[in-house]
């Protein structure tokens, strides 16, 4: 069976503290960074719902060229 898109909850977290206080707080939280796999493991019917935490626009995790 299809995973349903509305199923899915994210939060998009403003800073890495708020990010982590979801992740402490909060039950079958999965973080997510980009969405190549997510989006082919949905199409497959693997991802139970649960609540995707967005980590893509947390400036702390970003990579930095040097």
């Amino acid at each position: 069976m299809r995973a349903y898109l509305p199923d899915f909850q994210v939060i998009h977290p403003t800073d890495l503290g708020e990010a982590l206080d979801s992740l402490a707080s909060m039950r079958d939280v999965v973080p997510l960074a980009g969405g190549t796999d997510l989006m082919a493991n949905l199409e497959r019917g693997l991802l139970k719902p649960c609540t995707f935490l967005n980590l893509q626009d947390i400036a702390d995790l970003q990579a930095k060229a040097g």
